[in-house]
């Protein structure tokens, strides 16, 4: 969470094509004092995932962006609950 109104927070996802790139973005991303999380997953995985989601997609699984804004503006409301 921000620290206070100056700090951004950013989602980026980053594919390194082998361990040694992984390794220099890190040390990067370290030197420039940037916060971050990663996961050591494979490549199979990650594979695996996009194809499952390119079959969601053409399965007609996967919500509208209204679809989520209105998800988004009910539970903002208190009109749906996460729980």
């Amino acid at each position: 969470m921000p620290q206070n109104n100056n700090e951004t927070i950013m989602t980026l996802l980053v594919y390194p094509q082998d361990r040694k790139q992984a390794e220099i973005l890190t040390e990067l991303f370290r030197e420039m004092k940037v916060r971050f999380e990663y996961d050591d997953i494979s490549y199979e995985e990650i594979d695996r995932a996009f194809e499952k989601g390119m079959r969601d997609i053409a399965e007609g699984n996967f919500f509208t962006h209204e679809e989520v804004m209105a998800e988004a503006d009910a539970i903002l409301s208190g009109k749906v609950t996460t729980d």
